[in-house]
């Protein structure tokens, strides 16, 4: 299913499985709700604590923080790929909720994603970010998790250096596995 849904997408076959690996660890049932995921799952059949749970979130800016499956599709973001309306509201997260289900779904989500993200950088001249070393495929990850390609004067830079570690040894196992 990675191997296909890269070639539909038109992504390189290395950053697929080092999204899955890095956004999940490969976990088809991955899901987060901001800092809250333990709650909301054991209240998950609770819609009236799920709508509190959700304007809590919001009102402190973890609402974005909700996302679903391998591939750890937002649910802002996965309405692009026809899931959802893009809204933090029960419904809408119950509905994003829905690639924890279809593995092919959350993939294919991924993919699409992660192909938005390289034309992002492809139109970034990468020298300009010594924190990349030049690599586009690193650049598309962090693309995939911060939304953009933050300045590299950004705080962004020393505040998520975790996250960007964590694809670079994502990229090197899926080099390792693909050969």
């Amino acid at each position: 299913m990675v191997e296909a849904a890269a070639k539909t997408h038109h992504v390189p076959q290395v950053a697929l499985p080092a999204v899955l690996q890095a956004e999940s660890g490969l976990n088809p049932t991955a899901e987060r709700w901001g800092d809250r995921t333990a709650d909301a799952v054991s209240q998950i059949d609770d819609t009236v604590y799920l709508n509190k749970l959700i304007i809590d979130l919001d009102l402190r800016g973890l609402d974005a923080d909700i996302s679903f499956g391998m591939s750890q599709i937002t649910v802002g973001t996965a309405a692009a790929y026809g899931i959802g309306n893009g809204i933090a509201s029960v419904v809408n997260c119950l509905e994003a909720r829905s690639l924890l289900f279809c593995r092919k779904t959350a993939i294919n989500a991924g993919a699409q994603h992660l192909q938005k993200c390289y034309t992002v950088v492809d139109r970034c001249p990468l020298d300009l970010w010594p924190q990349l070393s030049e690599d586009r495929d690193l650049a598309a990850l962090v693309v995939y998790n911060a939304g953009h390609l933050p300045d590299p004067r950004n705080t962004w830079w020393t505040r998520w250096a975790g996250n960007v570690a964590s694809y670079q040894r994502a990229l090197e196992w899926a080099k390792g596995i693909l050969g």
